[in-house]
């Protein structure tokens, strides 16, 4: 928050200040190398991923394979599966992923 005096009115206006960008976080590879990463939240449990990662890669990661029955939303919004490979995660983002069972 940053409060202004408004000069001559002895009035104290109050706006919001824009919120802060995340803090970049990053880990070293096996070979060394730099990757960033984000935090999602998968099924209510954080997950690190690589920044810029697709629903798709989050899915292999966590080894969800081509063929299985598997809805997914990032959000409010059930993602249609043929767009997992399009759909980019942000930091932050909330995914529910359901996996189909038979049974009764």
């Amino acid at each position: 928050m940053v409060q202004q005096t408004i000069s001559g009115i002895g009035k104290t206006k109050i706006t919001k200040s824009p919120p802060e960008p995340p803090p970049e976080r990053s880990r070293r590879e096996d070979d060394g190398n730099k990757l960033n990463i984000m935090i999602v939240l998968v099924n209510g449990k954080n997950t690190e991923v690589a920044s810029g990662s697709t629903l798709e890669k989050l899915c292999e990661t966590i080894g969800i394979k081509a063929n299985e029955p598997v809805a997914a939303a990032v959000g409010a919004d059930v993602i249609d599966r043929n767009m997992w490979n399009a759909t980019i995660l942000k930091d932050g983002d909330n995914i529910t992923i359901i996996r189909a069972t038979c049974g009764g």
